[in-house]
């Protein structure tokens, strides 16, 4: 909420308790009771702004969560790829033709290890000796 909604609830409930103790002592009941509604109503207006503030706060802590767990199944969708990717190559160079595939995968392998990223803001993908593939990718942090 605002700074200027807080100031005016505040001010009510001084306001509110100036008449109450204006009220009682001169025998005007009604301006004490007024004055008593009038500081009622500030609390109530001030405690709905804090469950509203704790209900944002929460709200963004759930966001932040989700956009962090939506982040972490992202990635691994990518090394699902990138190994089924993988496998698919060194399939295809166990038939008649492997000198050809594999002189491809070899081609596909180097161009990955040399820097080239399908996506910006990832490092290169790079594979190991045993072609599991791998993927060197920074962590994202989720947009705010």
């Amino acid at each position: 909420m605002k700074t200027n909604g807080k100031l005016h609830q505040k001010l009510q409930a001084l306001k509110g308790h100036a008449e109450g103790r204006t009220g009682q002592p001169l025998g005007e009941y009604d301006l004490a009771d007024h004055g008593k509604a009038d500081q009622i109503a500030a609390h109530a207006k001030q405690a709905a702004t804090q469950a509203g503030d704790a209900a944002r706060h929460v709200g963004k802590r759930f966001k932040k969560r989700a956009m962090r767990r939506l982040g972490a199944i992202h990635e691994r969708l990518h090394e699902t790829a990138a190994g089924a990717e993988t496998g698919a190559s060194t399939e295809a160079g166990t038939g008649a033709g492997a000198g050809a595939s594999t002189e491809a995968s070899t081609e596909a392998g180097s161009e990955a290890t040399t820097g080239a990223s399908t996506e910006p803001g990832t490092e290169a993908r790079t594979d190991d000796e045993a072609g599991t593939g791998t993927v060197g990718r920074p962590k994202r942090s989720p947009a705010a």
